[in-house]
C-alpha cells in the first residue's frame, strides 16, 4: 500500500516519545474512570463517493480535516490515503506524550482502525479504542468530528458532477404468471467507473423490471445528479413522466397489480429527481449497455438457480473487471 512505510514511522516516533504515564495492565475502562489519557479522535464519513475525514483532540474540535475519493468501482475508503490522515492523529499525540499525558486514540473508522492496531501504535502511555467510548466527553467529542466530516464529503465538489450509469433488466420465463404472481426479474446499473448494484425482484414485464433498475440506480446515489442510459424507449418516456410529477404513458394502465406495485415505488422515488435519461439501442455495442444487460442476466439467473450468493457475486464483479480493464 502506497505510503505504508511514512505510516509505519509515525507509529514508530509516537513509542519513541512514550513516557511510562500507564501501566500495561491498566484497562481502557479503568483509565477513564482516573481521568488520565486526552482523547485523539480520527473519524470518516461518507456521503457518496467522497469519504470525509477529521482529527480533533478534547482542546480542538478540529486539528485536521480533508476529503478524499473513494476506491475505484466500490465505495470504500482507499487506503492509499491512510498516512495522510493518520500522520494528524500521531503529530497530535506526541504533542501529549512530550507534556506527559497519557492519550488514547479514538479510531472510529473500521479499516483504519484494523490498519492501526497492526501498526503496534500501543505503548503504555498510548491506547487505541475502536468506538466513542462510555465516556461522555469522548462520545460528544467523536459526534461533533463525524458531524464535520459529514459536511466536508457533502461540500465537495463531486457531489454536484451528474454520473453517467447504464440501467438494464432481464425477465425469467420460468414460473407461472397470470397477473398476480410475477416472474424472477434481475436488475442491474453500471456506471462509467465500474460502480454497480443488482437486485432481484418480481415482475409480469420488462417495463416494469427497466423501470426498477433505474430506481436502483437513483437509490444508490442518493439524489446526487444521474444520467441514465436506457435500451427501453418505454422506460423512457416513463421516467420522463414521473420525474416531473406527470402521469405515466397510457400502457401503464394494463399493468398487473405486481407491475402496478413497481410503479407506485417508482412514482415516489423518482419525483423530483435531478435524473437526465437517454435512449441506446440494446445489444448494439453500447460498452456499458452490454455489461448492464449481462450483470442483469447473471443477478436473474443466479437467483432462478439459487447459487450461493458468494459465488454469483464473484461472477458479477468479473463481469464489471472486464469492462474497467478494457475502458
Amino acid at each position: 500500500m502506497a505510503g505504508t512505510t511514512h505510516l509505519v514511522e509515525g507509529a514508530r516516533r509516537v513509542r519513541r516519545a512514550s513516557p511510562s504515564v500507564m501501566a500495561r495492565s491498566t484497562p481502557l475502562s479503568a483509565v477513564f474512570e482516573h481521568g488520565l489519557p486526552q482523547a485523539v479522535v480520527v473519524t470518516v464519513r461518507r456521503v457518496g463517493e467522497v469519504h470525509g475525514w477529521v482529527v480533533a483532540d478534547q482542546d480542538h474540535d478540529e486539528l485536521a480535516s480533508g476529503t478524499v475519493r473513494a476506491r475505484r468501482g466500490t465505495l470504500e475508503l482507499d487506503l492509499a490515503h491512510a498516512p495522510t490522515i493518520l500522520e494528524a492523529a500521531f503529530r497530535a499525540i506526541e504533542r501529549l506524550l512530550d507534556a506527559g499525558t497519557a492519550a488514547v486514540l479514538v479510531v472510529d473508522a473500521p479499516r483504519l482502525h484494523a490498519l492501526v492496531t497492526g501498526l503496534d501504535v500501543v505503548t503504555s502511555a498510548v491506547a487505541v479504542s475502536a468506538g466513542p467510548s462510555h465516556d461522555p466527553l469522548v462520545r460528544a467529542l467523536v459526534e461533533r468530528a463525524r458531524e464535520r466530516a459529514t459536511q466536508a464529503a457533502a461540500a465537495h465538489p463531486e457531489q454536484r458532477r451528474r454520473r453517467v450509469v447504464a440501467t438494464d433488466a432481464s425477465l425469467g420465463t420460468a414460473g407461472a404468471h397470470h397477473g398476480r404472481r410475477g416472474r424472477t426479474t434481475g436488475v442491474a446499473w453500471v456506471r462509467t467507473d465500474g460502480l454497480w448494484g443488482t437486485a432481484t425482484l418480481e415482475t409480469t414485464s420488462s417495463a416494469a423490471g427497466e423501470l426498477a433498475a433505474v430506481c436502483a440506480a437513483v437509490a444508490a446515489h442518493d439524489g446526487r445528479p444521474l444520467h441514465v442510459l436506457t435500451d427501453s424507449l418505454e422506460t423512457l418516456a416513463t421516467v420522463r413522466a414521473l420525474v416531473v410529477g406527470d402521469a405515466p404513458p397510457p400502457a401503464w394502465s394494463r399493468a398487473t397489480p405486481v407491475d402496478r406495485r413497481v410503479l407506485r415505488a417508482a412514482t415516489d422515488r423518482l419525483a423530483g429527481a435531478d435524473v437526465r435519461i437517454t435512449w441506446v439501442r440494446g445489444h448494439a455495442g453500447h460498452a456499458l449497455n452490454e455489461v448492464a444487460d449481462r450483470l442483469a442476466v447473471c443477478a436473474r439467473r443466479s437467483a432462478e438457480a439459487r447459487i450461493d450468493e458468494s459465488v454469483a457475486e464473484s461472477v458479477l464483479r468479473g463481469i464489471v473487471s472486464e469492462y474497467v480493464l478494457a475502458s
